[in-house]
């Protein structure tokens, strides 16, 4: 693959469909922001605390972190820059496909594997389709943290992805020489970037997703929209608890006497506690992101979760998306990864050849079709 350069001009993105700023969500937000700052105290402490403290300190600090730690591991390219309709900037790569140039996958990257590290992602690379890498705000060496201007993080990390997706069909990326087609586009979405591709995925589903007309009266056929969501997590707030309730080894284990008790002090009461804080926290800051919900919302059957039982970072019971949906009983399709396979491997061997063949199918770029595949039971 070829890199190039697109910063002539820089991009901005519209709004989605259920994002786009009117007269009464304006005055809502006004309100809500008003109340918070004085009837309702508390939210609007924890909110200056979460905008001016929480979020500079750690975030900020984990990117400066993560740029000394990958330091000498990016991709030989000029960036590719854009605006979400909020006016934040978004960083990514673009690379040119190779066999297959006129299909492209908009990857979200994790907080880990940023575009500049593209390389990490060879199922992706090997499939000869063009790839258009973005770090989401907060993500790789964006300054730019989510969940300001008006946007929670929910909002922010999907936003970025639907605007790549803007980008992607109303501007030349392909080498200057054509729009990439609504139909011959994946998203794809790796840990945090799962989260951010999945939101996305749903906010270009419910705009490009019913049939329109133009000014000529041409019927426009709606979007199909196709998602890989690589060892993402469920819910932001499942998630945190999954990890704090990931204890072992407590010392009234080999007590078989004190077992009950032991269970209600090490697990019951501090459960409760714990979502208690959890939940109060997230409304307090107002931080919130839930793939788990945009993803039963999706109506395409394009749609597959990569998943291990293994992950460390992401616990199956309690953190897994896959699992989630699985038993909610909605439909997808899943990529079970061997034991060997924690949260941080790159893909090889058989891994790497059953992501590539469902790339394939989704894009059509060979006759593999998802019923064979080495899948999951859904």
């Amino acid at each position: 693959m070829t890199t190039i350069t697109f910063n002539k001009e820089i991009f901005q993105a519209a709004w989605p469909k259920s994002l786009e700023p009117t007269a009464s969500k304006k005055v809502a937000n006004f309100v809500w922001n008003a109340l918070c700052a004085t009837v309702l105290l508390p939210i609007g402490v924890a909110r200056v605390l979460n905008h001016w403290i929480i979020r500079p300190i750690i975030i900020e600090n984990f990117i400066e972190t993560g740029i000394k730690r990958h330091k000498g591991h990016k991709f030989e390219n000029k960036p590719i820059s854009f605006k979400m309709a909020n006016g934040q900037t978004i960083k990514g790569t673009f690379l040119q496909g190779v066999s297959h140039g006129n299909k492209l996958i908009i990857l979200s990257c994790g907080s880990g594997q940023w575009c500049e590290k593209t390389g990490r992602h060879p199922a992706l690379l090997e499939s000869g389709a063009s790839i258009l890498a973005i770090n989401n705000p907060g993500v790789g060496t964006s300054k730019s943290y989510p969940g300001i201007d008006g946007l929670d993080i929910h909002k922010s990390f999907g936003l970025a992805t639907f605007s790549a997706f803007e980008l992607a069909t109303q501007t030349k990326l392909n080498g200057g020489k054509r729009k990439f087609h609504e139909k011959n586009i994946l998203f794809y979405g790796y840990s945090l970037g799962g989260a951010a591709a999945t939101i996305g995925a749903g906010y270009v589903e419910e705009t490009y997703g019913e049939k329109a007309k133009t000014t000529d009266g041409k019927e426009i056929k709606p979007v199909e929209v196709k998602l890989i969501n690589d060892r993402s997590f469920n819910n932001l707030n499942k998630l945190a608890i999954a990890r704090i309730l990931q204890i072992k080894n407590t010392p009234f284990q080999a007590l078989k006497f004190a077992k009950k008790i032991s269970k209600c002090i090490t697990f019951f009461i501090p459960n409760f506690l714990i979502r208690i804080s959890v939940y109060s926290t997230t409304f307090l800051a107002g931080l919130r992101l839930d793939p788990e919900t945009a993803f039963k919302k999706l109506k395409t059957e394009k749609k597959c979760i990569i998943f291990s039982k293994k992950d460390p970072i992401i616990p199956y019971k309690g953190g897994s998306l896959f699992k989630s949906i699985k038993d909610s009983k909605k439909i997808c399709t899943g990529i079970k990864l061997d034991d060997g396979y924690d949260h941080l491997k790159t893909f090889e061997g058989e891994a790497k050849n059953t992501t590539l063949k469902c790339i394939q199918d989704f894009l059509g770029l060979s006759k593999t079709k998802s019923s064979n595949l080495n899948m999951a039971d859904t």
